[in-house]
């Protein structure tokens, strides 16, 4: 029998169980505001329980699992991975922002402007054709109306993470924005932004592509 004052752990304990599964990390989670909103339920729930929570819940999900929920999406487009690598590597000024290079071999690097004041800069860190890109956010200037100054440097060291494979009907693309995630202040207009450019503008400019 469940002492009363530890009831309340082994329920959020299931709960957040059954949110993440058994192996399977906040980073994977599609949804990180949902999760934070059910954790800050559990939390609240536990939270008189003299720091059980961290003792019983989260040796399952992990530390880690908790603090990072990056942001992450996943389309699925007509187009052939390499037309979405070379999408992504040298056509980003087509579905994105005006970039002022390529990321043809790791080290080049490339910068995009948004407006008269945000610019970011970003490196390749990896290039594995078709399959995966990696860029480094090497400078950023991040200006938003409405938004604090000290959003500027948010994006810095951040990475763009594109998982490329093959599906039965085209390609499936998953970005991770590694290092975005709602602790920074800027985390609501960048997902916004990220589901514009990523989940539909790039889904579209490749649905073309495989229309043709």
């Amino acid at each position: 029998m469940v002492p009363p004052f530890l009831a309340g752990v082994e329920e959020a304990h299931h709960e957040i169980g059954v949110l993440v599964g058994e192996n399977q990390g906040f980073e994977d989670y599609r949804e990180p505001r949902e999760i934070c909103a059910k954790l800050r339920y559990a939390w609240g729930r536990v939270a008189r329980t003299n720091g059980i929570f961290f003792g019983v819940v989260f040796p399952r999900v992990g530390l880690k699992g908790i603090l990072k929920m990056d942001y992450r999406a996943e389309i699925n487009v007509p187009a052939t991975s390499v037309e979405a690598y070379v999408a992504i590597t040298e056509n980003m000024s087509d579905w994105w922002n005006k970039m002022d290079g390529d990321f043809k071999k790791v080290g080049d690097r490339a910068k995009t402007c948004f407006g008269d004041e945000t610019v970011w800069e970003f490196e390749a860190q990896t290039l594995d054709e078709p399959n995966l890109v990696e860029l480094r956010c090497i400078g950023a200037c991040h200006r938003h109306e409405g938004l604090p100054e000290a959003i500027e440097k948010e994006w810095l060291g951040t990475i763009l993470r594109f998982k490329i494979r093959d599906t039965k009907d085209g390609t499936s693309i998953t970005l991770t924005h590694e290092g975005l995630n709602n602790r920074l202040l800027c985390y609501d207009v960048c997902v916004a932004g990220w589901n514009h450019y990523f989940a539909d503008s790039l889904k579209t400019y490749l649905g073309k592509k495989g229309d043709a």
